[in-house]
């Protein structure tokens, strides 16, 4: 089975997110926005609202406990679209069109406050903005979970048969390290000012182990209040992958995603596509964390003597994509499996972490006196 999946019901993909730790990503399409400035005139016009309940509450003890929950917009709508036309019957005149070939629609009440919502960092969860998508690998654990109806049942091997192996993840970094070497000793030749940061790959170890711990109190209580959804396979509706991979490729993808979602009781893993990734990692719900990784899946192959051919991204490749995560407060890890002749399947982590070089003029000029000063990420997490 390599099919993706699209999901078109709430209650269906909310269960999938926060009670299996599923998280799809939302590919609803989105309405036009209203003009920023009906939106920024009608944002402040109810924090007006909410100070003067405030103090009315004061004054009246009845209503203290209205303590809005009732928020009240004082923006006139029919006005503002009356405005909206006129401006634009008159931008009509001016340029000789007949003001009949324009049609201005006025700001809807729920567009408007939508708006407003997302600017004040309300949920933006995929299953409040449905279709949803699932990529293959999450279709194939769904589906082992029983969780998108009948359809395929899929047999495979059980998740203790995959491992994190930190031995095999030191090899590839010596071998990522000897690449690197190569290219630092060209670039040390240029007319160029001094790196500030060098790469360090290392077994992944950092943030690893809060993705063990129990799930927060919240996320139980929000997976307490889900419904459930009778005939799931009714809004599910498979397809092709959207792009094309070698079947080794997709075979990768998958055992990764079972090994940690597995392996690691509180992960949550989501698509990645925003920051270059194949998945970024969350130690807890989306809703409350942001991502601290992100993981870029490669595949490895195996010589006709028996050794491990790790994949060795170029050196321009593995800066840019650890420079675009770190930058984002997110460890860069590379990921692959290795399958031994016994059959047997290994997954390696390996962590791409930044070092500063402190004799560089940059940190030079910052007086920076620590002996080992490692580049901090992850230290933000929180929403």
């Amino acid at each position: 089975m390599n099919n993706s999946a699209v999901l078109f019901d709430k209650e269906h993909v909310k269960s999938i997110e926060l009670a299996h730790r599923i998280p799809p990503t939302s590919i609803g399409v989105r309405r036009t926005r209203p003009s920023s400035k009906v939106v920024m005139k009608e944002l402040k016009s109810q924090q007006r609202a909410k100070k003067k309940q405030k103090l009315d509450s004061k004054d009246d003890a009845p209503h203290a406990n209205n303590d809005s929950d009732e928020i009240v917009n004082e923006f006139d709508y029919s006005t503002a679209g009356a405005q909206t036309e006129s401006r634009s019957s008159s931008k009509a005149t001016e340029s000789e069109v007949p003001a009949s070939n324009y049609f201005q629609l006025q700001p809807d009440r729920g567009e408007v406050q939508e708006e407003i919502d997302e600017i004040l960092s309300a949920d933006r969860a995929a299953y409040n903005n449905i279709p949803a998508y699932l990529t293959a690998p999450m279709v194939t654990l769904a589906q082992k979970k029983g969780l998108l109806g009948t359809k395929s049942p899929i047999e495979s091997k059980l998740c203790a048969d995959f491992a994190i192996d930190d031995e095999l993840a030191q090899e590839w970094c010596h071998a990522i390290t000897k690449a690197m070497a190569e290219a630092e000793e060209v670039r040390a030749k240029e007319d160029m000012r001094p790196m500030a940061y060098k790469l360090v790959p290392e077994p992944w170890k950092r943030l690893r182990e809060s993705c063990k711990q129990v799930p927060s109190e919240n996320a139980i209580s929000d997976i307490g209040t889900l419904g459930e959804v009778q005939n799931t396979e009714n809004y599910v509706v498979y397809a092709d992958n959207i792009r094309a991979r070698k079947e080794m490729l997709d075979e990768t993808h998958s055992i990764f995603y079972d090994c940690l979602y597995h392996q690691f009781s509180n992960l949550h893993i989501s698509c990645g596509a925003k920051f270059g990734s194949d998945y970024l990692l969350y130690d807890g719900n989306r809703k409350e964390r942001h991502a601290f990784a992100g993981v870029r899946i490669l595949t490895t192959e195996i010589g006709q003597d028996g050794q491990v051919i790790f994949p060795l991204p170029t050196p321009y490749d593995l800066q840019g994509f650890v420079r675009c995560l770190n930058t984002a407060g997110k460890l860069a890890l590379l990921a692959t499996v290795v399958t031994r002749n016994e059959g047997e399947q290994r997954v390696v982590v390996v962590d791409l972490a930044l070092e500063k070089i402190l004799s560089a003029p940059t940190h030079l000029r910052k007086q920076n006196k620590s002996k080992e000063a490692r580049k901090k990420v992850g230290e933000n997490l929180a929403k």
